[in-house]
């Protein structure tokens, strides 16, 4: 997983002494502190680096404005910006950032043309911001804009203009560039090496901030969750890497409150603060009402860990489980016979297991197909198969057929999966280590609901290595719980005297605490000996009376039904049919309709 600058001056304080001899070879150590004259390295003692218990905190007595962190110390040893600090430290620790492989790549965005009759806001213009406690300063430092009939936000990078919004000067009206790249706005108005950054939920609101000194950024897209926050979240996560903490600031309306869960969540809860308006709906009606914004700030809350609750917080669920309505979370399977009685939830993880060649990962790419029309955003690791011939099944089961047409492939089939599918392209045996970190990285930059790893034996643990199983299976839960995700994992079963048998959960291969562990279990069985006999034609019409496949429902934690699920296949898509004569459905072009 790719670290953020908090993380990094962590690691950097548990070696601080050694980051001293590296920075600061001309001092010395005196008792449980680093001494030197200054930054520059000369003889004395007025600059200290505490190296004990308050190790990477320092501070340079002859200069009282200087201190901070060790990357602190980077910066002003080296004479360096916090981007370029962060890559000595790395390099010092021996960090590499690894290209994290998804497939399909990022979207393709256009760079905007400003809108005719761009020039910079004079005028009117002015007098509208000053209305509203905002000068001219503030104004030319985000490089507010107009046209005859509105005024012009620039969402600047590097100084190349990526998207903007407008807002009609006679009305409150809105409108935004095109096919543009999401991104926050101010990063030009701000200077680089501010260690903690304010998110807003409007342009004005960030410029607010600005007005008193702090460094403030506003979301394109207003409030509100889910797409409006992920679209601008995967072209920003690196930018805010560099930052410790991030001041959330959205309005203290319920479209606010619902960005600031859903910010916190993705950015991350353990360098997140909440900012409290109070009377005020949000920093602007502040900033006019004549208040100190750095005192929002001050005493913005920490985001403590959702999981300590009081007992009265659980009650509608109570209500709803008692009024049959217990089984609406999560998403169904994809057979209309089952919606009613199995669900997969949210913080769960389901076991799906089977024979060799009894078709698990068949099953389990219909249910991904399925649950992605239902709106899912998947993250696969499927060790098995090459990405290009995993996807090539799964096209055939969203589009219903056995050969779509390159057309179809590059149009409908293309969009059903795109931004909704994430490949970990690695073949053979990946080490789970590896795998949580993607799988991490996937949830916190595109948003991703459902995790599949297939399968448990490609995870680089040994078929007797029980206890590292266990311990993974454990990660796998509390990545699930923290997270809010479902995780979906593939596991074989023992051979049976006779593949006419049907495994049960206790023929999992592994450690026998899988299934103990685990939310759900799937238990898929094959009727290999109804296809032998219509391949001889034998008993042909009752033999085509039987299912094709069995899907064993042996666990449910949170649900009260367990019991079999019978299915026919679908040869030409490789979907599972509910009943016999069924047909496959073409999920690809009612998803795009």
């Amino acid at each position: 997983m790719k670290l953020d600058i908090g993380q990094i001056a962590k690691m950097l304080a548990e070696r601080a002494e050694e980051v001293c001899q590296w920075l600061l070879p001309g001092g010395q150590r005196r008792g449980q502190e680093w001494m030197v004259g200054n930054i520059f390295g000369d003889s004395g003692d007025s600059l200290r680096v505490n190296i004990g218990g308050k190790a990477g905190v320092w501070r340079d007595f002859a200069a009282d404005e200087r201190g901070g962190d060790l990357i602190d110390l980077i910066m002003a040893s080296r004479g360096v910006a916090k981007s370029e600090a962060i890559k000595e430290a790395k390099a010092f620790l021996g960090i590499t950032d690894e290209k994290m492989e998804f497939e399909p790549k990022r979207r393709q965005y256009k760079a905007p043309e400003p809108p005719k009759g761009y020039k910079t806001a004079n005028g009117s213009v002015l007098g509208y911001f000053k209305a509203r406690g905002i000068s001219s300063e503030t104004v030319k430092a985000y490089k507010i804009a107009e046209t005859e009939n509105a005024i012009i936000f620039p969402y600047l990078i590097d100084g190349n203009l990526k998207f903007y919004k407008c807002r009609d000067k006679r009305e409150k009206k809105f409108w935004a560039a095109k096919d543009a790249e999401p991104v926050l706005f101010g990063w030009h108005a701000i200077t680089e090496n501010w260690r903690y950054v304010v998110i807003t939920e409007g342009e004005i609101d960030a410029m607010s901030f600005y007005e008193q000194g702090q460094p403030g950024l506003s979301v394109p897209f207003g409030g509100g969750a889910d797409d409006k926050q992920d679209k601008w979240l995967e072209n920003e996560f690196d930018r805010l890497q560099l930052f410790d903490t991030i001041y959330l600031a959205m309005d203290m309306d319920a479209q606010g409150q619902k960005a600031t869960e859903h910010l916190l969540r993705r950015l991350g809860r353990h360098r997140c603060k909440v900012v409290d308006f109070g009377q005020y709906k949000d920093a602007n009606e502040a900033l006019v009402a004549g208040e100190r914004l750095v005192d929002y700030l001050t005493f913005a809350r920490n985001c403590d860990p959702p999981e300590l609750r009081s007992a009265s917080s659980y009650v509608e669920e109570v209500v709803d489980y008692f009024c049959g309505k217990k089984d609406s979370a999560g998403y169904s399977l994809p057979w209309e016979k089952t919606n009613s009685i199995v669900r997969l939830r949210k913080s769960e993880i389901s076991l799906w297991a089977g024979i060799n060649g009894h078709g698990k990962s068949q099953v389990v790419g219909h249910v991904t197909v399925d649950s992605i029309s239902r709106g899912e955003i998947w993250c696969v690791a499927s060790m098995e198969f090459k990405p290009f011939k995993l996807l090539a099944r799964m096209y055939r089961q969203a589009a219903g057929i056995s050969q779509p047409t390159p057309e179809q492939c590059r149009g409908p089939l293309c969009s059903f999966f795109d931004g909704r599918l994430y490949l970990f392209d690695v073949q053979g045996t990946a080490k789970a280590e590896r795998i949580l970190d993607v799988f991490e990285y996937a949830f916190r930059r595109y948003g991703c609901t459902s995790f599949l790893i297939d399968s448990l034996a490609k995870c680089g643990f040994g078929e007797d290595d029980y206890n590292g199983q266990k311990s993974f299976v454990d990660r796998l839960m509390e990545f699930a719980q923290r997270n809010d995700v479902h995780v979906h994992l593939v596991a074989h079963a023992r051979k049976q005297k006779n593949e006419e048998d049907e495994p049960g959960k206790m023929d999992i291969k592994g450690t026998g605490a899988l299934s103990d562990m685990v939310d759900n279990v799937f238990i898929i069985w094959r009727n290999k000996k109804k296809e032998a006999a219509v391949a001889q034609g034998k008993q042909f019409v009752k033999a085509l009376d039987e299912p094709d496949c069995i899907l064993n429902c042996s666990k449910q934690r949170n649900g009260e039904w367990e019991g079999k699920v019978l299915l026919w296949f679908d040869r030409a898509s490789f979907q599972y049919c509910g009943g016999k004569g069924a047909y496959a459905r073409n999920y690809a072009i009612s998803y795009n309709q």
